[in-house]
């Protein structure tokens, strides 16, 4: 009986470490996917996307912080999640001559990495 039970759990290790490797490898190649390095025409158009962007006071992903304020200035309130050099942070900008205060509508910026992650406007 006590066999059966070690074979059993021996065999049930297997299987768990096995699926653990094939969910490493699969990570790894998910990873190597998203991270490739981009063409250089591919660099190129995103740096025009980004300057007609600044020039439109628009945004696009992936903007650093620095192409935020260069297209829409100083944010009004900053809040970071994680560590201050993580570059995870959620940048505020009150529209026309609201405040934290008023009700008109406000617009955020969410970083991840230092990078635009995304963007809304809410109405308070």
């Amino acid at each position: 009986m006590k066999s059966i039970q070690i074979t059993v759990l021996i065999a049930l290790t297997m299987m768990f470490l096995g699926g653990c490797a094939l969910l490493n490898r699969h990570d790894d190649w998910d990873m190597m996917e998203n991270n490739r390095q981009p063409s250089s025409e591919e660099i190129e158009m995103h740096s025009k996307r980004i300057r007609s962007a600044i020039e439109y006071r628009d945004l696009v992903p992936g903007m650093s912080m620095h192409e935020v304020r260069a297209a829409w200035g100083d944010p009004a309130d900053v809040e970071t999640a994680g560590y201050n050099d993580s570059g995870n942070q959620k940048w505020v900008y009150y529209t026309g001559f609201s405040s934290p205060w008023s009700t008109s509508p406000v617009k955020i910026v969410y970083f991840e990495s230092g990078q635009v992650a995304g963007w809304e406007t809410v109405q308070k």
